[in-house]
């Protein structure tokens, strides 16, 4: 998710924003979308585009959980210290514990390690260990691949051709669908291949540690 561009000009005199700034808020207006189907039970994972008071404050009035990144300049004040080095803190009206960890990426290309700061509703740091809300985390970046791939081999970088948006969700929706049976296929073919040479799926997954 990402954020838009705070108080732009709209007028005939205005300039008009760049595109990334277009798109930035049209991704904003549908994550407003998505937020009426979020209820309690569930945990909202969210870009630090999305970590503004305003929106956290909007999911929070779902009654859902979010888990979401913070900009590495925000620093939100120390209320209370946790036995798992998360702490207390307050954004806005909202109530939430803050996770801040060091993560470390290795590949072919080498090692990258980034620092992230955390921040969720989910303040039992008992019952949700700052460690597995991380992992949870990482979910994120799951999804944002599996996009990614769509584009790249299903489409092969070509626009949708609707020019409506029933077609254009029409598309998206077979794109999908045809994604997810690749998927299946991949997984069947994995968990039914015999011992020993891995299969396409697996060769998949450890395609980024090869030497």
């Amino acid at each position: 998710m990402r954020t838009c561009w705070p108080g732009w000009a709209r007028g005939p005199t205005s300039t008009p924003p760049p595109p990334t700034i277009r798109r930035s808020c049209w991704s904003l207006r549908l994550g407003r979308r998505l937020l009426r189907s979020t209820h309690q039970g569930m945990v909202v994972l969210l870009d630090r585009g999305f970590a503004t008071n305003t929106f956290l404050q909007a999911a929070a009035g779902t009654g859902a959980d979010f888990l979401a990144r913070l900009s590495a300049v925000r620093k939100p004040p120390v209320l209370r210290r946790f036995d798992d080095s998360s702490f207390l803190s307050q954004i806005g009206t909202v109530q939430v514990r803050i996770i801040e960890c060091e993560i470390t990426i290795v590949t072919t290309a080498g090692r990258h390690s980034g620092f992230y700061r955390l921040a969720t509703t989910l303040l039992d740091h008992r019952r949700y260990p700052a460690f597995e809300l991380v992992r949870l985390y990482h979910e994120r970046w799951e999804v944002e691949s599996a996009l990614f791939a769509v584009k790249q081999s299903t489409l092969g970088r070509r626009v949708l051709r609707s020019r409506t948006l029933p077609g254009i969700a029409q598309e998206i929706y077979a794109l999908l669908t045809v994604y997810q049976v690749i998927r299946i296929a991949i997984a069947d073919a994995t968990s039914t291949r015999p011992r020993g040479r891995p299969g396409p799926g697996q060769l998949q997954r450890c395609s980024p540690h090869r030497p």
